[in-house]
């Protein structure tokens, strides 16, 4: 290597209900490093599960994976969020709103999973408004505006004093720029922004009882809505810089959600985005493919323009609980506390065996090209 050359790194930053990993990929793919941290995610109440939005474990873990590679902070050359597309709310001063039951205001995010709005997404899929038609046919109480339709009928005070209405890796953008811009990604696939015709519908909004967020010209859910990727503000502030160890002005992607994130990578290789179908497993599955003109599938979500692939359509299914369903099958089987015992005296980090196994077989078993598989097993790592 020519002595003038030094190593550059991109951070990753991926947000998840379960533990939040931060990986450090070097210049050529290859991964550094990574760290990871815990936090509480609330399923108290009945199809409820909201989590806290601080950012204090997020900059350990960015500050760990530095620790880790053992790099110069200057050495960072940009940084990149992928989260679960969860609902952030805040009041005019950013600080955050209650979602939860109990009212703590710490808990200010409804977790992607919370179904406390499916009558609402009932009502709003009465209306067989055009819009649904770019979200399969009907829309799911995981998406946006639901659960915003839910807290307007049900925490009347948190929807009014409620400054911006986020997806989560838009907040983390925010949070560490200061930049509203949102990502075509988030907002296309859970927010209903046409990005075919790079609008919001008006019409829709107030057809279903959200006319407020249209009468403010959609101020509280994004007004800027730009591509994954695009530098945010001037990169990090000086608050953020100093809670991540970071210098101030590291650039700052717009993001994504965290099962696209996965199928960028998956469908990118070999034969390209048009011949690969992405198949993205953790708490969830989600099965992602590209195309070049609109498919619409009643029961399929989307078609999204640009949601994933740039310039390509994408449609996606899935299946909510795949991950933690397949996590409860083993928690009952006998076998299960023999299990995790092996797993102490091997002293593995992961939660089960099955995962181990899996890897084992890959190495040994190549999957075929065309079928790209990327496993987001919790607690692997």
């Amino acid at each position: 290597m020519n002595s003038l050359q030094k190593t550059v790194y991109r951070r990753g930053c991926w947000f998840r209900q379960r533990p939040r990993r931060y990986l450090r990929p070097e210049r050529h793919v290859a991964l550094s490093c990574h760290a990871k941290n815990h936090y509480h995610s609330s399923e108290r109440q009945p199809r409820g599960a909201v989590q806290p939005g601080d950012l204090a474990g997020r900059c350990h873990c960015i500050r760990e994976a530095l620790r880790q590679s053992g790099a110069a902070p200057e050495s960072v050359a940009g940084i990149g969020f992928d989260a679960t597309c969860s609902l952030v709310v805040l009041d005019k001063n950013g600080a955050p709103l209650p979602v939860s039951a109990e009212g703590d205001a710490a808990q200010n995010i409804i977790v992607w999973m919370d179904h406390r709005a499916t009558e609402q997404a009932e009502r709003i899929n009465a209306s067989q408004h055009p819009v649904l038609n770019y979200v399969g046919g009907k829309i799911s109480p995981e998406m946006e505006t639901p659960k915003i339709l839910w807290l307007k009928e049900n925490r009347r005070e948190v929807y009014e004093n409620a400054w911006q209405f986020f997806d989560l890796a838009d907040f983390l953008t925010w949070r560490a720029t200061g930049d509203l811009a949102r990502s075509i990604c988030t907002v296309t696939c859970k927010w209903t922004w046409l990005a075919h015709e790079n609008r919001w519908d008006p019409d829709y909004f107030r057809t279903i009882g959200l006319a407020e967020l249209a009468d403010d010209e959609f101020a509280r859910i994004g007004q800027r809505i730009v591509p994954p990727g695009t530098p945010c503000g001037d990169g990090l502030t000086a608050q953020a810089a100093q809670e991540m160890g970071l210098p101030a002005g590291t650039p700052v992607a717009v993001g994504l959600i965290d099962a696209h994130a996965g199928g960028i990578g998956t469908v990118g290789v070999e034969g390209g985005a048009l011949n690969n179908m992405a198949y993205v497993f953790g708490t969830s599955s989600c099965t992602m493919t590209s195309t070049n003109d609109p498919v619409f599938v009643p029961g399929v979500w989307g078609p999204y323009y640009s949601a994933m692939v740039p310039g390509l359509w994408l449609v996606e299914g899935g299946q909510s609980a795949a991950g933690a369903a397949i996590d409860q099958l083993l928690a009952f089987h006998p076998a299960a506390e023999d299990a995790r015992n092996w797993r102490r005296r091997q002293d593995y980090r992961c939660r089960f065996i099955l995962p181990i196994g899996c890897q084992k077989k890959r190495r040994r078993r190549r999957t075929p090209s065309r079928w790209r598989r990327v496993f987001m097993l919790y607690r692997s790592f």
